[in-house]
């Protein structure tokens, strides 16, 4: 990487004209810091333009403003970043995820830092077998792999196929229903293989060193259904691209979904868009209408690809001088000093309000202490606590009174000659008073006698006792 290049003079110097030899040079003019950091930016964006940086996201805060403002570190540095919301379009971001960021960099002068203006954001994971692919296919291209002329052409119509797929694969009951409903007559021969996992390049491999010149077969299909770029990596595999471009028989490459490119559609005699389409190529006689649109296409990608070109060195100039005079600078320098700002004003809101808080609780506990309706709440439960001692005191003595009457009615009641009478005794009466003696009763003497239920009268006969 070059350096940067010398800075220039400090604005408002100027050059001295012609001076006597004797006269020293006039002492240049100190920088001022926001114009310092103003060239610094300018210097730093023009330097390193658009980059990408790989890191792991720490200190993710996201305002109400929508921003976010994160670090991207590794094990010996960090670099802050700014993701404003006109640009996150709905992008995931988690504190720890290892990303690879898209940005420019910038110096924030309100603080002095050196930040990235993001972008946008992909997973790092990812990131890096796209990185890997691109890599591999710049190589093979350059070695010639991917040429038109090395690859066999296929013949007008495939009597035999050999099918280079995994049994338990979906696309394999497509391709069999396609190829039974266009060419029934053809004959299809499968060569079992993983198409997913650390086993399925070696096995590819081998599938493909296997078909010789001599083969029975006229053409090859590899095949496998859609799936993420992890899924498909064994079809950008340096060793399956290398036995692909030495198979002697032309290979027909369908991986994936439409949108799904993998390095073996590049070696590939042919590439079809999906499993299903690739068994509609193979059947039927279209040999002359293939070769045209083959050509076709090679010539609208390489006039796409100039195109391209041309238009993304237009873009990439167009935004160098955006950068330097588009106003989203400002705009994105007042989005921190706004957050930062609004950040502050919120904690020193909080603080007054919580200081104001703690002394109106204050108040209120020492009005509490001296309200009269304290003292007279307390002197009215102590009253209900008297009255409630006096109720319990007055309950307890009439309770008691009533035992020990109950226990003298009973005493009584025992000692009446009412319960005497009940037990089937009775009395007897004279003229006056009851008799207690039988002594005292003469002979022909009337008396009453007197039962619990009522009187009857009788008549004394015989002499009393000892006559």
């Amino acid at each position: 990487m070059s350096e940067f290049p010398p800075p220039p003079a400090p604005p408002g110097a100027t050059e001295s004209g012609p001076q006597a030899p004797a006269a020293p040079a006039a002492p240049a003019l100190p920088w001022q810091v926001s114009e310092l950091l103003a060239s610094l930016h300018q210097r730093i964006d023009a330097h390193y333009g658009p980059l990408r940086v790989e890191g792991e996201v720490f200190g993710l805060s996201t305002p109400r403003s929508g921003h976010r403002y994160f670090s991207l570190k590794d094990g010996d540095g960090q670099l802050r970043c700014a993701w404003f919301r006109h640009a996150i379009r709905g992008q995931p971001l988690r504190e720890g995820q290892k990303v690879l960021a898209h940005g420019r960099l910038a110096i924030y002068a309100p603080r002095g830092d050196l930040q990235m203006i993001v972008s946008a954001v992909e997973d790092a994971g990812e990131g890096a077998l796209a990185r890997a692919f691109q890599e591999l296919k710049r190589r093979l291209e350059a070695e010639g792999l991917f040429a038109a002329e090395r690859k066999p052409a296929l013949p007008p119509r495939v009597r035999a196929l050999l099918l280079i797929t995994s049994p338990q694969a979906a696309a394999l009951q497509d391709i069999l229903v396609t190829l039974r409903r266009r060419d029934p007559f053809m004959r299809v021969e499968l060569s079992p293989v993983s198409v997913q996992g650390p086993q399925a390049p070696a096995q590819i491999a081998a599938a493909l060193a296997a078909v010789g010149a001599d083969s029975p077969y006229d053409a090859v299909l590899l095949a496998r259904g859609g799936g993420s770029l992890e899924d498909l990596q064994a079809f950008n595999d340096e060793g399956v691209a290398r036995a692909l471009a030495a198979c002697p028989l032309p290979v027909v490459s369908a991986v994936g979904h439409e949108t799904d490119f993998s390095i073996s559609d590049f070696v590939a005699s042919l590439r079809a868009a999906t499993p299903t389409a690739a068994a509609e190529l193979l059947s039927g006689d279209r040999s002359e209408q293939l070769a045209r649109a083959r050509q076709l296409r090679q010539r609208l990608q390489a006039q796409l690809q100039r195109r391209l070109s041309q238009a993304r060195q237009r873009s990439q100039a167009a935004q160098v001088r955006l950068q330097r005079q588009s106003p989203q600078r400002q705009l994105a320098l007042n989005y921190q000093r706004l957050d930062l700002a609004q950040r502050r004003l919120e904690q020193q809101a909080m603080r007054q309000l919580a200081l104001h808080r703690a002394a109106w609780q204050s108040l209120c506990k020492r009005l509490a202490l001296c309200s009269p309706q304290r003292a007279r709440h307390n002197q009215a439960l102590q009253l209900e606590a008297l009255q409630a001692r006096m109720r319990r005191a007055a309950q307890a003595a009439l309770t008691q009174r009533q035992l020990r009457l109950r226990a003298a009615v009973q005493r009584l009641q025992a000692l009446s000659p009412r319960a005497v009478l009940d037990r089937g005794y009775a009395l007897v009466h004279v003229a006056n008073g009851l008799a207690t003696r039988a002594a005292k009763l003469p002979a022909g003497q009337r008396i009453e006698l007197e039962w619990t239920d009522g009187r009857r009268s009788a008549t004394i006969e015989g002499s009393g006792p000892g006559s």
